[in-house]
């Protein structure tokens, strides 16, 4: 996926088990984001939990737990996987679209405005030549 980098997982490795802040994980790692989860396991059940942080404030992106059995951990791997780049998606499409054309959204339509007029252009046809 453009624009989506993930840093390796050995990477990672010095945060495990620890507090530290999301901002400054991903300040350390250079991110915009980092993914945090739990696993707990209750006899033959699963819970698993993915929140995604955004680096710059620390917030959730969101947040979202998977309650399965024990049976299909590599199905509910792949759910998890799936779920995340789907998310990740669609917050990358949104970003690109935030970045070309502003924020604003009196400033988006002036700008559609714009493109409307400059479609509708004609080519300029010198006096006393024809066109057929």
């Amino acid at each position: 996926m453009e624009g989506l980098r993930v840093v390796a997982r050995t990477s990672t490795f010095r945060f495990k088990g620890k507090t530290a802040d999301a901002r400054a994980i991903g300040a350390h790692l250079g991110v915009r984001a980092i993914l945090e989860g739990s696993v707990r396991r209750a006899d033959d059940r699963l819970r698993i939990t993915a929140q995604p942080h955004q680096r710059r404030d620390g917030y959730h992106l969101w947040s979202q737990h998977y309650d399965r059995q024990m049976g299909d951990v590599f199905g509910l791997q792949d759910e998890i996987a799936r779920s995340i780049v789907e998310a990740l998606r669609i917050r990358l499409a949104a970003d690109s679209v935030t970045h070309r054309h502003g924020t604003d959204l009196d400033t988006y339509t002036l700008y559609l405005e714009g493109r409307h007029h400059w479609n509708k252009r004609t080519p300029r046809i010198p006096e006393g030549r024809r066109v057929f």
